[in-house]
């Protein structure tokens, strides 16, 4: 996962603020991204986010995701170029790593969950 010195420049950014707090809410020990796999936590959690740090919160939730979505994909098409042969093209269905992530959708169109 990108550390969170990477989410703070990209929010920053992007987002034209960052807290750490919302990352270390997400990243706790309690937590742990559960919010990717858990629907009732990801209820919990950006409800929580959101009376305390507002949309701004929330959009730095939507982001830290997206980060580390995309971190799993670039990790999983590095190790996947050294198993498939030279110009083979990988198909966002071979790129699913996790199943399980509910937030899949924030990535692929819904024809690939």
């Amino acid at each position: 996962m990108p550390s969170w010195k990477i989410h703070k420049i990209v929010c920053e950014k992007l987002l034209g603020s960052y807290d750490q707090e919302v990352d270390e809410i997400i990243d706790s020990y309690i937590f742990h991204d559960s919010s990717r796999y858990d629907i009732e936590s990801l209820a919990k959690i950006t409800s929580y986010i959101e009376s305390k740090y507002g949309i701004n919160g929330l959009k730095q939730f939507i982001m830290h995701h997206y980060l580390d979505r995309i971190s799993d994909i670039v990790v999983h098409y590095e190790v996947s170029k050294r198993s498939y042969p030279v110009g083979k093209v990988l198909s966002p269905k071979m790129m699913d790593i996790d199943p399980n992530n509910i937030l899949n959708v924030l990535i692929h169109p819904f024809e690939y969950l």
